[in-house]
């Protein structure tokens, strides 16, 4: 019974995801149509959401050399001087940029999602183990598929469709691919989160040596929280923010967008039900494995 929990629990998770892969294609492959069609208010548009973001905003990434000395000789209004362009190549990089990684995990995940099966009764240690290995590794392929879908069709709707000019890279993912940008890099993170203590525990377990074991441990939980150390430090959300605010403006954007448009709720949905599912009935297989069985 509690097998089939397991596997219920991960075949919710990844329904769930690709249901958020499918409408962010449906929704990446529209933007094209609704920039063309799309009125503006003025030549600041662009700039509605940075001009409210608590100040975190960075300068130097936002205009060029020449108006950033011109800043620094006391002129400030040269920065709403900056001359409006297209960034749908530089935009398009940086999806490509996750992009290529989180196939490179996906692929890692599908293999090593079913190498530790449970077979029979393994006590309360391994077995819980094992089943949450199975878990994280089933979560970060479908992380990383949600990665993969999202980056590729953004990519194409800025190669096809028609970009607004804005005066940063930073306007336009706001102006037009908010949910598309937030959704990429909360999943990569959350996808690598996920790949990373899946390893840890596979090292933990396999490896025969205790002192090897928990060596090869050490160093995954070292190596991810220097790599979320160099995440937060570059995030323009600030040290102390990034790990608070992507995953709440993340479900902000989601659920405006599920307002409007039944297939994402229908994922947001699918997703509550997943975790609640697992929640629930967690305690059971805990009672279940201590039983012995």
């Amino acid at each position: 019974m509690h097998n089939n929990m397991s596997k219920n629990a991960a075949v919710g998770i990844f329904v769930s995801i690709l249901l958020l892969a499918s409408v962010s294609t449906t929704d990446s492959l529209s933007l094209p149509i609704s920039a063309m069609t799309r009125s503006r208010s003025g030549p600041d548009r662009g700039l509605a959401s940075s001009r409210n973001d608590g100040g975190d905003r960075d300068f130097t990434s936002d205009v060029g050399s020449k108006n950033v000395m011109a800043l620094r000789g006391g002129g400030i209004d040269n920065i709403n001087n900056v001359e409006l362009k297209s960034y749908a190549s530089e935009a398009s990089n940086l999806f490509g940029n996750l992009r290529v990684p989180a196939s490179l995990f996906a692929g890692a995940s599908v293999g090593a999602a079913f190498a530790m099966p449970i077979d029979g009764p393994e006590g309360l240690k391994i077995g819980l183990v094992k089943r949450l290995y199975a878990l994280l590794m089933i979560s970060s392929l479908a992380c990383q598929v949600v990665v993969v879908v999202v980056t590729t069709c953004t990519m194409g709707a800025l190669a096809l469709g028609a970009v607004e000019k804005t005066k940063s890279i930073k306007d336009l993912l706001d102006l037009d691919y908010g949910l598309e940008w937030i959704t990429a890099r909360f999943f990569f993170l959350a996808g690598t989160l996920c790949f990373a203590f899946g390893a840890g525990i596979r090292a933990w377990i396999m490896i025969g040596c205790p002192i090897f074991a928990r060596a090869s441990l050490g160093m995954i939980i070292s190596a991810t929280l220097l790599s979320f150390a160099f995440v937060r430090d570059t995030s323009r959300y600030g040290k102390d923010k990034l790990l608070r605010k992507l995953p709440v403006q993340f479900v902000k954007l989601l659920i405006q967008r599920a307002k409007n448009d039944g297939l994402f709720a229908l994922a947001l949905l699918m997703y509550s039900i997943t975790w609640a599912y697992i929640v629930v009935n967690a305690p059971h297989v805990w009672m279940w494995l201590a039983a012995g069985n």
